[in-house]
C-alpha cells in the first residue's frame, strides 16, 4: 500500500546504517540530523545508545520494504539540497535578528568551515547541553 501525507503519494526517505558485529548485521534507522559521512566505519547498534530503544543487537530490524534506501550519489545529493536549504534558514534568521549578512563562510586552517555539517555534529552528540 503507498502511504500518502496530506493526500499525496509519499514515500519515506530514511537514513540506515548496518550494525558492523559479526553476530547482528541488522539495519538500523537513524535520524536525519545524524552525520551520516562522520559514522565510524564499526558502526554497531551501541552508537544509536542516545537516540533509539534499536541500540541493542538483540533489538529485531524494522521493516524498510515501503521506504526508498538512498544510495550514495543520492546521499551525497540529499546532503547537499539539506545544506542549502540549512544556509537559506541561517540567512533568514540573520535577517529576522538585523545580524549583519555576509557572503563569506568561516574559516578554519584556511579551509570553509561546513557550518551544516558542525550543526549536525552537534546535535548527534545531544546539542549544546551536553
Amino acid at each position: 500500500p503507498v502511504q500518502t501525507k496530506g493526500g499525496k503519494p509519499y514515500i519515506r526517505v530514511s537514513r540506515w546504517a548496518k550494525c558492523q558485529k559479526a553476530r547482528c548485521g541488522k539495519w538500523r534507522r537513524l535520524t536525519l540530523l545524524t552525520p551520516f559521512e562522520g559514522l565510524p566505519a564499526d558502526f554497531s547498534c551501541a552508537y544509536l545508545a542516545k537516540w533509539s530503544a534499536s541500540s541493542d543487537c538483540n533489538v529485531a530490524q524494522e521493516n524498510i520494504d515501503e521506504e526508498k534506501v538512498l544510495g550514495a550519489e543520492e546521499e551525497v545529493e540529499a546532503y547537499q539540497n539539506e545544506r542549502e536549504r540549512f544556509y537559506k534558514h541561517l540567512h533568514d534568521f540573520q535577517k529576522a535578528i538585523s545580524a549583519p549578512l555576509t557572503q563569506r563562510f568561516p574559516t578554519l586552517g584556511g579551509k570553509e568551515l561546513d557550518l551544516y555539517r558542525l550543526y549536525r555534529e552537534v546535535c548527534s552528540r545531544g546539542g549544546c547541553n551536553q
